[in-house]
């Protein structure tokens, strides 16, 4: 089976040495607030990877919309950027009872993708930004619900956040598997 690879169109690298001053909550994800007062909006765009199976990376864009911005004590200094990626399959077949016929659940996470997968991709699907002052911003397209963008600043979530991920440098290749 051939595994498709999906990669984010938003470099996060292009955030090292910028400064985040907040955030803002929303109904699909978030909004960061950095340095003169500029806002960049983190979405999920939809890619189709099979048949019945669609999949996220995260995407982000100017934001010039009035928010209410949640402020750090203190601005977080980009650091680094590393890219989340995650295997994604579909399996034919539900756990649980199911409306309809032939039905297929879809999985997401680390490591091989099963042998009794029908379909298969590799996802780019968030980022962590690591801050000068040790602390972290997750960002990621979110495996169960579509179009939505999990995004975490409190430091003792993201480690489990990060279970599902596979973390890589900016500018690597995606893992194999």
């Amino acid at each position: 089976m051939k595994i498709n690879t999906f990669v984010s169109q938003f470099d996060g690298s292009t955030l090292v040495g910028r400064e985040v001053m907040g955030y803002s909550p929303d109904r699909y994800g978030a909004s960061l607030l950095l340095e003169r007062g500029e806002g960049l909006s983190l979405s999920a765009e939809e890619h189709s990877a099979g048949r019945w199976f669609e999949v996220f990376t995260l995407q982000a864009e100017a934001d010039s919309c009035e928010r209410a911005w949640i402020l750090f004590p203190e601005p977080l200094l980009v650091d680094s950027s590393v890219s989340l990626w995650r295997n994604e399959w579909l399996e034919e077949g539900a756990a649980l009872p199911t409306l309809g016929a032939n039905p297929k659940t879809q999985h997401a996470g680390r490591g091989p993708v099963p042998e009794g997968a029908t379909a298969a991709a590799q996802v780019q699907a968030g980022l962590i930004l690591h801050g000068s002052n040790g602390h972290v911003i997750f960002a990621a397209a979110s495996a169960t619900s579509p179009f939505a963008v999990d995004v975490s600043v409190d430091q003792q979530e993201i480690p489990k956040l990060l279970d599902d991920f596979e973390m890589i440098e900016i500018g690597t290749p995606p893992p194999v598997g």
